[in-house]
């Protein structure tokens, strides 16, 4: 399960993608300057160029393992002429050398990587010796009840790939034939959602260049496959539900303080004050009398997001060894 191999062939996300993530769940939840902000698992630093000229005042380090992913965000920063970003090279399965990306941060944010790691409890072990004793980590991590349908076709794919051993590439391309079966559409129990209307925009265009125009543009059709990639040919997605991420992130020594609900109104996650959004009184005050993590178990089952952004701080107490 070669997770870098994948991103050294299709650096992920494309220009465009994911902008406002930022600006709908990560900055509203941030009261302070920030002097410095680390991005861990970064990619083509779409995010961290976001969050550089949100914090304008702030040194914004991404660190990423794809060489690839990083060329292309340092690419990304000097287009756009963003100064206050730097862009290093890390294995979030190691320990943060000592240099900028140490820190320690006020603010350390992991947007949609940790789910693609070997061990993400390891990951957050040494994202959490780099966030400041004052500081807070906001986590993004795939939902596992709202991206059934989305897995299951990652599933179909990495079953085609352990029968068949075709390469990441030639699956990509067979996606591309099969994401239209009619068979896919009869049985599909909820539509797999495009994470940005961008992205929805680039795959319809691509793939209306590719049919229409003998000299379709490589750029664009090549931010289809990345798409198709990431989503549907990744080797490596642990699928966990709310409580589960909680306990490995209190495991990893942090405080899980809330979730971040969907500030965006686009569904992607736990909507804001859910337990009062419920019909049921008995259900309500079930709800109420319930743990932290067992209450977002139940929500993550009901309302299936397709995101969790969860904000967290660090624990004062030792952990254990």
């Amino acid at each position: 399960m070669n997770v870098r191999a994948l991103y050294e062939e299709f650096p992920f996300p494309y220009q465009g993608n994911h902008g406002d993530l930022i600006a709908h769940y990560v900055a509203p939840a941030v009261t302070f300057d920030p002097p410095s902000v680390l991005d861990a698992g970064c990619g083509t630093g779409n995010l961290t160029l976001d969050m550089a000229r949100r914090f304008p005042g702030a040194a914004v380090t991404g660190v990423d393992f794809s060489d690839a992913s990083l060329e292309r965000a340092r690419e990304l920063a000097r287009a756009a002429r963003v100064s206050n970003a730097e862009f290093v090279r890390q294995d979030l399965s190691e320990p943060f050398p000592p240099g900028r990306s140490a820190g320690p941060h006020r603010l350390v944010t992991s947007i949609g990587c940790i789910h693609h790691t070997p061990d993400p409890a390891l990951c957050l072990r040494n994202i959490r010796e780099v966030v400041a004793s004052d500081g807070i980590f906001i986590l993004c991590v795939y939902g596992k009840r709202g991206r059934i349908e989305t897995e299951l076709r990652r599933s179909l794919m990495d079953h085609v790939r352990q029968v068949t051993g075709k390469n990441n590439r030639e699956l990509v391309a067979l996606y591309g034939e099969i994401a239209g079966e009619s068979a896919l559409a009869a049985n599909r129990l909820r539509k797999v959602p495009p994470l940005t209307l961008s992205y929805f925009a680039q795959q319809g265009l691509a793939r209306l260049r590719a049919k229409f125009s003998t000299k379709a543009s490589v750029s664009v059709a090549r931010s289809t496959d990345i798409g198709d990639a990431d989503q549907f040919v990744h080797p490596l997605v642990h699928n966990w539900g709310a409580r589960q991420w909680l306990e490995v992130l209190e495991s990893a020594g942090f405080v899980p303080e809330r979730f971040l609900h969907d500030a965006g109104g686009n569904g992607w996650c736990i909507p804001e004050r859910p337990v009062e959004r419920l019909q049921s009184a008995e259900l309500r005050e079930i709800l109420t009398s319930l743990s932290f993590k067992d209450r977002y178990e139940a929500l993550d089952l009901l309302f299936r997001p397709l995101l969790h952004f969860i904000l967290c701080r660090v624990a004062t107490a030792p952990r254990p060894s």
